[in-house]
């Protein structure tokens, strides 16, 4: 796999470890609000920008290309802190104060995780999973969810545990 880093002077860069290669962010993008970046399955990149837009750069034609997208209810201030693309190929969106999202990237139709109370505002640390299982740490606690076929429309509801403090630790 390849390693990817944000940087002030070199923009976005990606490594497989013996080599660097650089990649102009669209715009002027603020290094220090880059939290996430995301390697997707088909070949795009995601991370945010410093409205916490996400940015999708993908390849058209040889040449690369930039889209964003908005994610309502988040601002400058509201951090996007991990980004994950599950087995459906649907993105994770973990926020710093404004809960758990979940994105179409072919459609960008999204929402807000509301299956688990929890996390509605949560400060979400870490997304990571493997097949069907997704798992979401946040300081208020951690949830496994579990994919179900018909969670390749993310507009059917997920099924999860959840897991607080007194049953894990802490989560950081």
């Amino acid at each position: 796999g390849n390693i990817w880093l944000s940087s002030p002077a070199h923009g976005l860069v990606r490594t497989p470890g013996e080599a660097l290669k650089l990649f102009e962010i669209p715009g002027t993008p603020v290094f220090e609000h880059v939290h996430a970046i995301l390697s997707a399955k088909n070949g795009d990149i995601w991370l945010n920008d410093y409205n916490n837009d996400l940015i999708k750069i993908y390849l058209k034609d040889g040449d690369r290309q930039a889209q964003k997208i908005s994610i309502p209810n988040l601002t400058e201030k509201t951090d996007i802190t991990s980004l994950y693309q599950d087995v459906y190929e649907n993105i994770w969106i973990g926020t710093m104060g404004k809960g758990l999202y979940v994105l179409n990237p072919y459609n960008f139709q999204q929402r807000v995780f509301t299956e688990n109370s929890a996390f509605s505002n949560s400060s979400v640390l870490s997304i990571n999973g493997h097949g069907n299982t997704v798992y979401v740490s946040s300081l208020q606690g951690t949830m496994v969810v579990e994919l179900s076929p018909e969670n390749v429309d993310i507009q059917k509801p997920y099924h999860y545990i959840n897991y607080d403090n007194t049953s894990t630790g802490t989560n950081y």
